[in-house]
C-alpha cells in the first residue's frame, strides 16, 4: 500500500515538483527533522495544490 501511495503522490506532483521530495536513501536529509521552523528541502504543503496535499496525507497515513 505504501508503494502505491508513493507512486500516486509523485504522479500528482507533476514534472515541475517531482524531483524535490526525492533523496538518496542514505542522505543526511533523513536526519534533518525537528519541530523548529526553518527552511527545509522538499516540497512544502503550502506549495502544493489541494489534490497534491490530499495525496501527501494519504501517503503519510499509508501502512505496509
Amino acid at each position: 500500500m505504501i508503494e502505491l501511495a508513493v507512486l500516486d503522490f509523485l504522479g500528482a506532483l507533476g514534472p515541475e515538483l517531482r524531483r524535490e521530495p526525492i533523496f538518496p536513501f542514505n542522505s543526511e536529509e533523513q536526519r534533518n527533522w525537528h519541530y523548529i521552523p526553518k527552511a527545509r528541502k522538499g516540497v512544502p504543503l503550502k506549495a502544493m495544490r489541494e489534490a497534491q496535499r490530499q495525496r501527501a496525507m494519504v501517503l503519510l497515513r499509508a501502512r505496509a
